[in-house]
């Protein structure tokens, strides 16, 4: 529900249906990833970078560290933290390069 409530525009709906996904499955990877997400569009960057660090430090695994990375540095961009933001999308290109563009847009102030 979460990812409907999403592509219909509506952040704040997912980010409530993906808490609820969260608490009853907290083994998901994506979930973490897509709350955080939704997060940053409601302007919640705080919350957003406070749920990715735990992303971090839990899983290893390129694609979702490599997305965990550039949902972060766009958390701290919205936070004025423009050197972090950097670092934190060079971490991403650095954790899966292959066709990996939503960093470098990150970069480029896109």
């Amino acid at each position: 529900q979460g990812l409907q409530a999403y592509k219909g525009q509506k952040p704040d709906v997912a980010s409530t249906d993906w808490e609820l996904a969260e608490s009853s499955s907290p083994r998901r990877l994506d979930v973490p990833i897509y709350l955080a997400q939704a997060r940053v569009d409601l302007h919640l960057s705080s919350d957003s970078a406070s749920g990715l660090e735990q992303v971090l430090q839990r899983y290893r695994t390129q694609p979702f560290l490599s997305v965990a990375y550039a949902i972060l540095g766009d958390a701290n961009y919205q936070r004025n933290r423009i050197e972090e933001a950097r670092r934190d999308y060079e971490r991403s290109i650095k954790a899966y390069h292959h066709y990996n563009f939503r960093p470098e847009n990150g970069l480029s102030g896109q």
